[in-house]
C-alpha cells in the first residue's frame, strides 16, 4: 500500500505575498494508474509570533477533520530553532571577518531551510546552497560542485514526488508468515485494548456510533468485544471469518467460537462476499462487514438510528454476481431458525442475485427489545445525551421546584423521539433522605421500545364454489 504513496514539500510564493513569512505546500500524492494528489495542506515551518493564528503546518493538519487528512506532518521546533541559530550565528561570523558585507538576519519566519529562497521572491540566499543531481545543465552552472552523480537523492520538491517504497515493516516484515501474523495481531490488540493509545478507550473523546471487524484474528475479536463493552456507548459489529458453510461441523464450530458472547451491545455476522478491488480490480474476498462499513454510517444519516438496518434498507451491492457465501435460501427454515437462535445475523436470496439482511439481533441470549440492534442504537445515543445534561447540570441547585424544572426539560427534550424512535418516554429526577445528605441526584428513566414486524403469517381460505343454474 504505501509503495503507491509518495510526499511533495513546494514552497507557495501566494500565501508567502499574504502573510510575508515562509510559506510551504505539503502534499501526499497517490502514484497508482498515474500521479495525482490526494491531499494539499499549506502551512508554516516556524509558529510565526506575527500572527495570533497558528499558521504552524503541525498545527494545520491537526486542526483537519478528524480522518480527512491522509498525512502527519510534525516540525520539531527545537530542532528547527538550533538550525536557525546555527544559520544567524554563521551570517554572524561572516559579517565580522567581512565588515564590508551588508548582511541581513533574517526573522525564523523568514529563514528558508529547504530552498534558500527569500519570502515570496526568487532570490537566493548566498549562503544556503544545496546538493542536487546531475541532470546534464550543471556543466555550465556557477555552482558545479553542489552537484552530485547519486541518484537517490531526495528532491523534496521533485513534480512526481518522494516515494515511501524502500522502507521496512518492521515487526511485520518477517519473512516467517506465522512470526509476521502474530505481530499484526499483537498490534491490533494493543490499539483496541488501549495500550498504544488510552483516547480509544475514552467515549467523550472519541465519540463512536458503531466499532466495525475487517476479519481481525479471533483474539483480536474479543478485544474489540472487550473495548465495545468498556465504552459502553456504541454497537460492535463482527464477523465470523471466512466461513465456508453452514454444515453440521461449522454450526458447532461457530458456537464453540462466538457463543460465548452474551452482551446486546454486540451483532455477529458470519457471511462474506467477493468484490473487484476498486484500485486494482482483481477480485477479494471481504466479509460482510465490509458493506457495513461502506453503508452503515448512509443509513443512519438518511434513515435514522431507530431504522432497522435489514431488508431493503440493507441489500447487498457492489458484489461480484451470486458471491455471498455461505448463501441462505428461503426454504432452509431449519437453517434460518438456527442462526436466529443462536443471535448470528444473515443475508438471504430474494432473487437472482439480490440479497437482503433478514435480522439484526444482538448477542444477547435472552429475548428482549434489546436484542434488537436499532433499539440498542437507540438507547446509546440516548444515554449519551442524559449523561451530557446530567453533568451540565452538575452543582446547580436541586431543590424540589429544581428537580422539577430540570424533569420537564428533559421530557420535553425527548417529545419528538415518542412515536418515532419510541412509544413512550418518561424521566424524572428525585432524590431521597440518604442521596440529599450526600448531593446526589437520581434520574429515573422509563422507555418503551415500538413493537416489531419481524414474521409475518399469511392464511388464504379457499372456499367452496358456489353452484348458480
Amino acid at each position: 500500500y504505501g509503495n503507491n504513496l509518495r510526499w511533495r514539500i513546494a514552497r507557495n510564493k501566494d500565501y508567502e505575498a499574504d502573510y510575508q513569512i515562509k510559506m510551504y505546500s505539503f502534499e501526499t500524492l497517490n502514484a497508482t494508474n498515474g500521479i495525482r494528489k490526494i491531499a494539499t495542506y499549506v502551512g508554516a515551518a516556524v509558529d510565526s509570533l506575527k500572527y495570533t493564528q497558528t499558521l504552524l503546518i503541525n498545527d494545520v493538519v491537526d486542526d483537519a477533520d478528524t480522518g480527512v487528512p491522509p498525512m502527519d506532518v510534525q516540525i520539531y521546533d527545537d530542532n528547527f530553532e538550533a538550525l536557525y541559530e546555527a544559520y544567524v550565528d554563521f551570517l554572524k561570523k561572516v559579517a565580522t571577518a567581512n565588515p564590508a558585507l551588508t548582511i541581513s538576519i533574517p526573522d525564523n519566519d523568514e529563514f528558508d531551510p529547504f530552498f534558500g529562497l527569500g519570502v515570496a521572491t526568487d532570490d537566493a540566499d548566498p549562503y544556503i546552497s544545496f546538493t542536487k543531481m546531475k541532470d546534464g545543465t550543471e556543466a555550465e552552472a556557477d555552482d558545479q560542485g553542489d552537484y552530485s552523480d547519486d541518484t537517490d537523492l531526495i528532491q523534496i520538491d521533485n513534480a512526481e514526488g518522494t516515494s515511501l517504497a524502500g522502507g521496512t515493516d518492521g515487526a511485520f516484515a518477517s519473512e516467517d508468515a506465522e512470526t509476521r501474523d502474530a505481530a499484526i495481531e499483537t498490534a491490533y490488540i494493543k490499539a483496541f485494548n488501549g495500550t498504544a493509545d488510552p483516547i480509544i478507550l475514552a467515549n467523550k473523546r472519541t465519540q463512536c456510533d458503531a466499532i466495525l471487524d475487517a476479519n481481525y484474528p479471533y483474539e483480536v475479536k474479543k478485544t474489540m468485544v472487550d473495548l465495545a463493552i468498556a465504552r459502553n456507548d456504541c454497537l460492535c459489529f463482527i464477523d465470523c471469518g471466512f466461513t465456508p458453510s453452514f454444515s453440521k461441523a461449522q454450526q458447532e464450530k461457530l458456537v464453540e467460537d462466538y457463543g460465548i458472547f452474551n452482551t446486546r451491545g454486540l451483532s455477529k455476522n458470519p457471511q462474506w462476499y467477493t468484490i473487484k478491488d476498486p484500485t486494482t480490480r482483481k477480485k477479494l474476498p471481504v466479509t460482510i462487514t465490509y458493506f457495513f462499513a461502506q453503508n452503515y454510517a448512509n443509513h443512519i444519516v438518511e434513515n435514522g438510528n431507530h431504522v432497522p438496518f435489514v431488508n431493503s434498507y440493507c441489500q447487498l451491492s457492489g458484489h461480484v454476481k451470486n458471491s455471498l457465501q455461505p448463501c441462505i435460501d428461503e426454504h432452509e427454515m431449519d437453517l434460518k431458525e438456527w442462526l436466529y437462535i443462536n443471535r448470528f445475523n444473515y443475508f438471504e436470496a430474494i432473487d437472482e442475485n439480490q440479497f437482503q439482511r433478514c435480522c439484526q439481533n444482538t448477542a444477547q441470549a435472552e429475548n428482549s427489545d434489546l436484542m434488537e440492534e436499532n433499539n440498542m442504537a437507540v438507547l446509546f445515543e440516548m444515554k449519551h445525551i442524559l449523561e451530557i445534561d446530567a453533568r451540565e447540570n452538575l452543582y446547580n441547585f436541586a431543590n424540589a421546584d429544581d428537580r422539577k424544572r430540570f424533569t420537564e426539560y428533559e421530557q420535553a427534550k425527548f417529545a419528538p423521539w415518542v412515536g418515532r424512535k419510541l412509544y413512550s418516554f418518561n424521566i424524572s429526577f428525585e432524590m431521597n433522605e440518604w442521596e440529599a445528605e450526600r448531593s446526589i441526584l437520581h434520574c429515573y428513566v422509563s422507555v418503551q421500545f415500538r413493537t416489531l414486524n419481524k414474521r409475518t403469517i399469511i392464511e388464504i381460505d379457499v372456499n367452496k364454489r358456489d353452484f348458480t343454474a
